[in-house]
């Protein structure tokens, strides 16, 4: 619509064309950008995966899995003589501080409250 400031009256026709001439040199100018940028020049690395990865990878998931088993063991021990369920659920129970400290997703804890 510059192209035509000075003028007093611009007609259906103008803005048209003004619009359609626009749209065609922004995509000229966009596929020259495409073309520029060839997908083949920037190809990704390559990732191995090595023995010491792997290793690494095996002792924190052991360790993940042994934390847990022995969580779910002390809870275990701890209530395998108790024949209330208020023994047992108490030791699947976690402190409101302790939940907001540790929370990834304090959101979630909405519904504790």
């Amino acid at each position: 619509m510059l192209l035509f400031k000075d003028c007093v009256c611009v007609s259906h026709a103008h803005s048209h064309v003004c619009s359609h001439l626009t749209n065609s040199v922004r995509q000229s100018l966009l596929q020259e950008t495409v073309e520029s940028f060839k997908a083949g020049e920037h190809a990704l690395p390559t990732r191995s995966v090595t023995k010491t990865s792997t290793a690494r990878i095996r002792y924190v998931g052991g360790y993940c899995v042994h934390s847990a088993l022995q969580k779910f063991n002390t809870i275990h021990k701890s209530n395998m003589y108790s024949t209330s369920a208020n023994g047992q659920l108490n030791g699947l129970t976690e402190r409101e501080e302790v939940l907001k400290a540790t929370s990834k997703e304090p959101d979630s804890l909405l519904d504790t409250d």
